[in-house]
């Protein structure tokens, strides 16, 4: 879990631009808080003030979308918790913009962007085929800790190689590979990741899958 303090500052005037932190997400990570404060340095109260995200990737859930936080007293600060949640499928290594929009029962409302990035996977995995046993497709799915070049193999009971899915640069996060066995009998196969880092390291993994006909 990975905790965000995220502090904006009311003022009546333009606020300019200024560097911003990337805040890195851990990969497939759930409920990672996100603390957004609001300091209102004006003398004048803000009344029923909310904050809402927007501009949210589809591989990002943000719970809830809007949080109501009331009436902040002039020199007072508040602030609105967010739970953020990373699927699988997102975009490892790349800086997002999420916006949080701040609004008062006024008819004001001001914006602020919080940049965010996903971490690589930290080990290389293989999970099991889906559906298992199987006729006559399933589904292969792999994670990367880092950019590599890829094989999947499928290999028959025998260890003859029967098939070659994937076979090429990839780089670290989530993939799949779907596996169509409509020629082959049924029987027990094996899948096997080969998966060769940038500086000559190997993971290979191999599990077993079943298909019934």
């Amino acid at each position: 879990m990975y905790y965000v303090f995220f502090l904006f500052l009311f003022v009546f005037c333009t606020l300019g631009s200024s560097a911003q932190t990337v805040h890195e997400l851990p990969f497939a990570s759930r409920n990672n808080v996100l603390e957004f404060a609001i300091e209102n340095s004006a003398t004048l109260s803000l009344e029923d003030v909310s904050v809402t995200a927007t501009d949210v990737p589809p591989w990002l859930q943000v719970e809830p979308q809007s949080r109501t936080i009331g009436q902040i007293s002039g020199g007072r600060i508040a602030s609105a918790r967010f739970s953020l949640s990373v699927e699988q499928s997102a975009s490892v290594g790349q800086e997002h913009r999420i916006s949080m929009t701040v609004r008062a029962a006024s008819g004001m409302s001001w914006k602020k962007d919080l940049l965010i990035s996903v971490a690589p996977p930290t080990s290389f995995e293989l999970f099991q085929n889906y559906p298992n046993p199987f006729n006559p497709t399933t589904t292969i799915e792999y994670q990367l800790a880092a950019e590599s070049a890829v094989q999947i193999r499928i290999y028959d009971l025998l260890g003859r190689e029967i098939g070659l899915l994937v076979d090429g640069r990839q780089p670290a996060g989530s993939h799949r590979a779907l596996w169509d066995a409509g020629r082959q009998s049924s029987g027990m196969y094996f899948y096997e990741l080969l998966a060769e880092e940038a500086g000559g390291n190997q993971t290979v993994i191999r599990r077993a899958m079943m298909l019934l006909k």
